[in-house]
């Protein structure tokens, strides 16, 4: 599920993470369904309790910020065990995360004899052979060395996923795609006349630092949403107390001045 991730600006805050790795396990079964020959297939995993990274609170609490994919946290293996299937190029594969956004990670690879015999399928982030470039049972590229997730038709690099920074009442937001809840391995038979199974499958989660700016080139700056400090200003009617001449009042920014003495 999107998380917001609520920063308190009475300090400058340091950043920190968590680091972890962890995999997770979920069934498999017959592709497509039994007793047809195309069409999607689903199978659930649950993945809970996974920590993202910390901003350091210093004289206050620590804030937890959950893990983010794209922000503290990237898939680094997707795998698929024991799978067989009368004619490979006939599966895409994708995960859908607990949020409901795809994220595509196969199209159409293998050829027609790929998966004649059951094999694992291992899809890794530091693997260099682009998923593509398995064609056929002969290949060069196979599956079980380890293919890179091919996230459009023809290309291939890391999974990634957006992320936004907000500033909204003297608080930040970090909008993302949170990785604890249930995600659905999604394989569709995209053409008719063929059948297969597999054993199971496991999604691989690890940490990562997160970055300066948000998926939109904004900075990621805490104080940017703090509200100005109180700058005291001696007049001949006496002290004048500005905010910068704003502060957050209920819903919207209003200006705010007092005036003691005369």
């Amino acid at each position: 599920m999107k998380n917001i991730l609520r920063f308190y600006f009475l300090l400058v805050f340091l950043y920190g993470s968590q680091s972890f790795g962890a995999t997770f396990t979920g069934p498999g079964g017959d592709i497509p369904t039994f007793g047809t020959t195309s069409g999607v297939v689903s199978f659930p995993v649950t993945v809970a309790g996974e920590p993202g990274s910390i901003i350091a609170g210093g004289t206050e609490p620590d804030i937890n910020v959950p893990a983010i994919l794209g922000y503290n946290t990237e898939i680094t293996n997707i795998s698929l065990f024991g799978v067989q299937h009368t004619f490979a190029s006939d599966l895409d594969l994708r995960l859908v995360s607990p949020e409901g956004i795809s994220y595509t990670f196969n199209l159409d690879n293998g050829g027609s004899t790929g998966l004649d015999v059951a094999s694992d399928i291992i899809f890794d982030v530091a693997n260099t052979d682009c998923a593509d470039t398995w064609t056929s049972s002969t290949s060069l590229a196979q599956p079980e060395n380890g293919l890179l997730f091919e996230t459009v038709e023809n290309t291939c690099g890391p999974i990634e996923a957006t992320f936004s920074f907000v500033c909204a009442m003297n608080v930040g937001e970090i909008v993302g795609d949170d990785i604890n809840g249930t995600w659905t391995l999604e394989i569709t038979d995209d053409a008719g006349g063929d059948s297969g199974t597999f054993t199971n499958f496991s999604i691989t989660f690890a940490s990562i630092t997160p970055p300066v700016i948000d998926s939109g080139g904004l900075p990621i700056d805490p104080l940017a949403c703090a509200a100005p400090v109180p700058v005291p200003v001696f007049t001949p009617l006496g002290l004048v107390a500005t905010i910068g001449g704003l502060l957050w009042f209920g819903r919207r920014r209003k200006a705010l001045k007092v005036t003691t003495g005369k």
